[in-house]
């Protein structure tokens, strides 16, 4: 199947529907993509929420990267704005910043409905205008493991690349019924990183960094590090191609990526929101979640996510005494319902120093929290906690997977001709270019596990992990400090095993390593996703740290620099051997600063590395560099 198919053939149909509507078109500079201008003094409803007064003939300017759901929900109300042009212009985005030359390859399928769903939503809030709020005529995006009857469902693997799902996962059913529009799917790593590489997949390829769709040196796409496994959906965040994109996890699988692109998320309750549909990994872990630019989207997608009891995931069944069904999490977005909270520090640095400004950041977010009224908790000696227990290698890993996947398979079509794990990896081995790595280690040694003789083995370490991870661990400590929540950084996995969850929330961007990119992470006991996102909330509100990627054509800026950088390759080499923590922009610039032959042309390798230059900057670096 060819990948880009659906979502060139989307693109086409999407222009000719909106080609033919009423709204006047803007005349569209051209070092200005369509539907990301530049904030103007009109782009945000003025105090009293109303959108600007348009002079006849005139659109609406807004800044895809900035805007927030309610704010594009009044604009609707106020007949400034209508489904169909929202639609429109993240499809034009997507189609700018997701192929040649910016190439984030985040996005591998559009739905060719999504502009007709669109003008339907608009044809319903016509009659009646309270239906624009929350998820309602607006498009997302959803990772591909989670099945949606109108496209393909792959998890990354060209073995289901045929798979068109019978019936959508049911968090799917549930956006719809609060209106959303599936504008499409993302791509992810290849089985969730079971097929031997933890973020590129046969179908999609690799997603980029939107803060470093390039890559200088060598191609391994660590060089580009978006994190894995919901690499395409923080990517899509990040790079405003929906207001809001769906992901999943089943260990970092949602933080890691959020860290990556910096964009925020929640990794919710195990349970919380049903997983049926979804290609799974670990079913005892896995769970659906949204990923957005800001906390308010956040909220409003957790929100439209839940749906109670599914019959078809007994997760879910432990709704019903959590007194959570039904719970509006926009309630959560307040400044003032910290106070007494007590939040325990961890040892941030257990894995390595942080860098100044992250440790200046960090030290922001506390004065933030404790601005807010929020105790912030540390050890005796007033260091860090430590963290709850470890729980060490998942020897149940393989069980989990080749269980959960051969039960997917059986709920396909019966002329499917994958069904069961033993059949994906005899399509691999047939089919040479399903073999990302060339190997497919990690679906054999799952294949090998005999379900029936290991399950209650397996069943057991299961339980007693969770146990020793959540109530004897996260819940443990918790008590133990009369603790509200506890404040991380980067990636935790305590939480996902546990099946506890977790907000996350950038903290720092790094641009000379993208990998080092931060988020500050709240991880709280069963179904405290009210308290996560409110910290989340007061934490970005009062810090304000994200910053959008500059998603600047660096091709021509590239290209000049690598044919300087290749007679380097060795002095670089050496250099991080010599020093393991020296990351490949601080090894170039150490050696452009210190020879007078290169030098000159340290500012353009700045503007290399800087995931914030804009198209202008980055034309000046090359002209600079052409005159030299």
């Amino acid at each position: 199947m060819n990948k880009r198919f659906t979502k060139t053939l989307a693109v086409l149909l999407s222009a000719a529907a909106f080609a033919g509507c009423t709204m006047s078109q803007r005349s569209t500079p051209a070092a200005q993509a369509p539907g990301i201008e530049q904030p103007a003094t009109e782009a945000s409803p003025g105090a009293n929420g109303q959108a600007p007064n348009l002079m006849p003939g005139q659109s609406l300017e807004i800044n895809l990267d900035t805007i927030t759901i309610p704010e594009l929900q009044q604009y609707v109300r106020d007949g400034k704005l209508t489904y169909q042009e929202i639609t429109q212009r993240y499809l034009d985005r997507i189609d700018l910043y997701d192929n040649a030359p910016v190439g984030l390859n985040a996005v591998i399928a559009l739905s060719p409905n999504a502009i007709n769903e669109a003008q339907q939503a608009d044809l319903k809030v016509q009659q009646n205008p309270e239906l624009a709020k929350g998820l309602f005529g607006l498009p997302i995006l959803v990772k591909d493991n989670i099945n949606f009857d109108q496209l393909p469902t792959t998890a990354g693997a060209l073995a289901l690349a045929d798979n068109i799902p019978p019936y959508n996962a049911t968090v799917i059913d549930t956006l719809l019924d609060n209106g959303a529009i599936i504008l499409g799917k993302v791509n992810m790593s290849e089985f969730a990183g079971m097929a031997d590489d933890p973020v590129e997949s046969a179908v999609g390829g690799v997603t980029h960094n939107p803060y470093r769709p390039q890559v200088l040196i060598g191609d391994e796409p660590w060089g580009s590090n978006t994190g894995g496994s919901s690499s395409g959906s923080a990517a899509a965040a990040a790079a405003a191609f929906a207001p809001i994109t769906i992901g999943t996890e089943t260990k970092g699988s949602l933080l890691n990526p959020a860290s990556q692109s910096q964009v925020v998320t929640i990794k919710p309750t195990t349970g919380l929101i049903s997983r049926w549909g979804i290609i799974p990994v670990q079913f005892s872990q896995d769970t659906p979640g949204p990923m957005a630019r800001n906390v308010t989207d956040l909220a409003i997608a957790l929100t439209a996510m839940t749906s109670g009891v599914d019959p078809h995931d007994a997760k879910t069944a432990a709704l019903t005494g959590a007194g959570v069904i039904g719970t509006d999490y926009t309630q959560n977005l307040r400044l003032d319902g910290l106070q007494g909270k007590r939040i325990g520090l961890l040892n941030v640095e257990e894995i390595w120093p942080l860098e100044p400004g992250a440790s200046a950041n960090l030290d922001k977010v506390i004065a933030v929290l404790e601005g807010a009224g929020a105790i912030i908790v540390r050890a005796e000696d007033g260091g860090y906690l430590e963290y709850p227990t470890g729980a060490g290698f998942q020897e149940y890993v393989g069980y989990e997977f080749k269980k959960g996947l051969n039960e997917y398979l059986a709920t396909l079509n019966p002329s499917f001709p994958i069904k069961s794990l033993s059949d994906v990896i005899a399509f691999n081995e047939s089919h040479p270019a399903a073999l990302v790595r060339g190997t497919q280690f990690g679906l054999i040694q799952a294949d090998e596990v005999d379900l029936e003789s290991e399950s209650p083995h397996m069943q057991t370490l299961i339980a007693e992990t969770q146990q020793l991870l959540g109530p004897d661990g996260i819940d443990a400590l918790l008590q133990q400090y009369q603790l509200d929540a506890l404040l991380d950084i980067d990636v935790t996995d305590y939480g996902a095993i546990a099946g506890y969850p977790s907000s996350s929330v950038p903290l720092y961007q790094d641009n000379d390593n993208p990998s080092r990119s931060i988020n500050v992470i709240f991880t709280g006991p069963k179904f405290s996703e009210s308290l996560l996102i409110e910290l989340a909330y007061v934490v970005e509100q009062g810090t304000q740290f994200r910053v959008a990627p500059g998603l600047a054509d660096k091709t021509e800026l590239t290209q000049i620099l690598t044919a300087i950088v290749d007679t380097q390759q060795e002095k670089v080499t050496a250099a991080m051997e010599a020093n393991p923590y020296l990351t490949e922009g601080q090894a170039l610039r150490q050696i452009f600063a210190s020879d007078p032959a290169l030098v000159e042309f340290l500012p353009a390798l700045d503007t290399y590395f800087n995931g914030l230059a804009t198209q202008d900057e980055v034309e000046i670096a090359v002209e600079s560099l052409r005159s030299k």
